[in-house]
C-alpha cells in the first residue's frame, strides 16, 4: 500500500465515522465552548483513533488472508502505539481538564501549590509514552533522550496550536507534505529496516490521513479535534522523524520543537498569526471566521 493510498483510506475512514457518529458527539460531557463562546463537541480526535485502527485491522486481515507479508513490525506497530497512546492522554485532558492552567510555567506553578493538573498528568504520561517509542535496541541513551524530546514536543507543539477551527490541521498538513518526501528518500533501500520504516510510513500515514478527515468539520466548528486529536496527531509526526530520518534531522528537529514550545511560552501564537497577514490569511482560509 502507498503512503497517499493509506492516507486517503484514513481520511475516507474519519470522514464516514464522524457522520455515524454525529449523534454520539452531542453527548454533554464531550461539549465545550470554543473561542467565540460556541458549543462545539471536543475530543474528535476519538474518531480518528477508532478510523485508523478500523483501517488498520481491515488491512492486516486482508494482506493475512493473501498470504502478504505482515503489515504490523516492530516499528510500524510503534507508530500505532504512540498514535493511541498519545490520543489517551490528551482524552484525559479534553474530558477532565479545567483548562485553567496553561504552558509549562502554568503547571509548574499549580504543581508547586499542590495541584497535580491534567496537563501534567499529560506531560509525564507523554515523556514515558515517547520513551518507550525512542528506547529501542542499539541506540544509545543520547538518541533515545533527542527522540523522546522530538515525540512529546512535537506532541505539544500541536496542542499548542490547536487554539482555533482547523488550526493544527492546516500547520500538521503543510508540515507533513516535506516529512513524507524527506522518510520517502531515506527509506528508499531493500534493506530490512528500510522496509519495516516504509511499513512504519504506511502506518502512520493512515492515523495522520484519519486526522485530515475531521478537517471540513473542525474548520465549520462541529466538533474539536481536542488535545485527544492534536496530541494524537504531533507524536506521530514526531515518531516518524525519530523512525525514518538521521541523526543530524532528528538534532535540527529537536531544535525546532523546542524552540518553538519555548517561543509559547513568552508569546502568543493567536497574536503573532494575526499579525503576519499570509498566516492570518491561511489561518482563516476555508473556516468561519473568513
Amino acid at each position: 500500500m502507498t503512503v497517499a493510498i493509506a492516507t486517503m483510506l484514513g481520511m475516507i475512514a474519519a470522514c464516514l465515522l464522524t457522520l455515524l457518529l454525529r449523534d454520539g458527539l452531542t453527548f454533554p460531557r464531550l461539549q465545550r465552548e470554543n473561542y467565540r463562546g460556541a458549543s462545539v463537541a471536543t475530543a474528535g480526535g476519538l474518531v480518528s483513533v477508532f478510523a485508523s485502527l478500523l483501517v488498520l485491522a481491515v488491512v492486516a486481515v486482508s494482506r493475512q488472508a493473501g498470504g502478504g507479508p505482515s503489515l504490523f513490525g516492530a516499528r510500524p506497530r510503534l507508530v500505532a502505539i504512540a498514535f493511541v497512546a498519545f490520543a489517551m492522554l490528551g482524552f484525559l485532558d479534553d474530558v477532565l481538564g479545567a483548562g485553567d492552567a496553561r504552558g509549562f510555567r502554568g503547571h509548574l506553578r499549580a504543581l508547586a501549590g499542590g495541584q497535580i493538573t491534567t496537563g501534567m498528568l499529560k506531560l509525564v504520561g507523554g515523556v514515558a509514552a515517547a520513551w518507550i517509542v525512542a528506547d529501542q535496541p542499539g541506540e544509545s541513551s543520547l538518541r533515545v533522550i533527542v527522540g523522546i524530546g522530538v515525540i512529546a514536543l512535537s506532541a505539544n507543539l500541536c496542542n499548542l496550536l490547536d487554539r482555533a477551527p482547523a488550526r493544527a490541521l492546516k500547520c500538521a498538513a503543510l508540515a507533513w507534505l516535506p516529512l513524507v518526501g524527506a522518510a520517502l528518500i531515506a527509506t528508499r533501500g531493500s534493506g530490512q529496516l528500510e522496509i519495516d520504516n516504509r511499513s512504519a510510513l504506511v502506518v502512520a500515514s493512515v492515523c495522520v490521513g484519519s486526522c485530515f478527515g475531521l478537517l471540513p468539520f473542525d474548520a465549520a466548528e462541529r466538533l474539536m479535534i481536542g488535545d485527544t486529536g492534536a496530541n494524537a496527531l504531533g507524536a506521530v509526526m514526531g515518531t516518524v522523524v525519530v523512525l525514518t530520518q538521521s541523526w543530524t534531522v532528528q538534532i535540527c528537529a529537536l531544535l525546532v520543537v523546542a524552540a518553538l514550545n519555548l517561543l509559547s511560552e513568552i508569546v502568543s501564537f493567536s497574536s503573532l498569526i494575526q499579525r503576519v497577514r499570509l498566516l492570518d490569511w491561511l489561518d482563516r482560509f476555508a473556516t468561519r471566521r473568513s
